[in-house]
């Protein structure tokens, strides 16, 4: 595990499963405490249980599209660790996700743009808006963002409003980066590939082997990710090795962008 100082405080949103879920389990064995809050509250206590760790870790029922509740999460967060060090966002989805060719603008309704939008990208704005002053009054921390291969050239799946928000995600992050630099505040992001998540595997399983190929054969190591390597790369941001790393998108996905 990379280095990391023992008793952090981390509020991971999206933490009943997928990428919040497999960053916090990685976590765990290095001491940190954890908030997983996630809008399925009892799977949110429920991973907070599974990590074995005791009253390190607790879950709790939060929609992150709700300002109060955000701010909620937080306070509560402080209320019963003393301090924010970290956030890690990972709220997200599309409604496109899984149709075959990109749904088009025409096809597009209206409402599933809003809710992309809302999703990938309202959730992070709102859940920084509410971290950053904790994390000030700490001296400093980490934010981590949650971006998408989409984001960085084009969707196959997600459709024109993913890939519209999780670009967003990144000029998001920059510009974070750019204003909280000074306050000792580092924001990064994450941008993976396809890869198994309890959702995607979902969608994934019912894919003819023909079109599973397809998918593979635009991926230069011919695999899907393993949540626990996207993971892996949120860690890296958290962690003593970071301390001088903002504003930077990682992508993790097997060779399909490059940078």
């Amino acid at each position: 595990m990379l280095p990391f100082t023992e008793g952090k405080v981390i509020l991971i949103t999206g933490g009943a499963l997928g990428l919040g879920r497999a960053t916090a389990k990685l976590l765990a064995p290095v001491g940190a405490r954890m908030v997983l809050a996630d809008r399925d509250g009892e799977g949110a206590r429920r991973a907070a249980a599974e990590l074995g760790v005791g009253d390190r870790a607790v879950g709790l029922e939060v929609n992150v599209l709700d300002w109060p509740q955000v701010q909620g999460m937080v306070e509560e967060t402080v209320r019963r660790f003393g301090r924010l060090d970290a956030l890690v966002n990972t709220v997200g989805g599309s409604s496109g996700h899984g149709v075959k060719g990109a749904r088009t603008i025409e096809e597009l309704e209206i409402a599933d743009w809003d809710r992309t939008m809302e999703l990938n990208l309202k959730s992070v704005f709102l859940c920084c808006r509410a971290a950053i002053p904790a994390l000030r009054a700490n001296g400093g921390g980490r934010i981590v963002n949650t971006s998408s291969v989409a984001g960085r050239s084009q969707s196959q799946l997600g459709g024109p409003q993913y890939a519209a928000a999780k670009a967003g995600v990144v000029g998001f992050t920059r510009q974070l980066a750019f204003q909280l630099a000074a306050d000792n505040i580092t924001v990064n992001a994450v941008a993976p590939g396809p890869s198994l998540s309890e959702r995607v595997t979902a969608i994934w399983d019912k894919r003819s082997e023909e079109s599973r190929q397809e998918v593979l054969t635009r991926i230069p190591m011919h695999r899907l990710g393993e949540v626990d390597e996207l993971a892996a790369a949120v860690c890296y941001f958290l962690s003593d090795l970071a301390t001088y790393t903002t504003g930077h998108t990682l992508d993790v996905n097997g060779g399909l962008y490059m940078d």
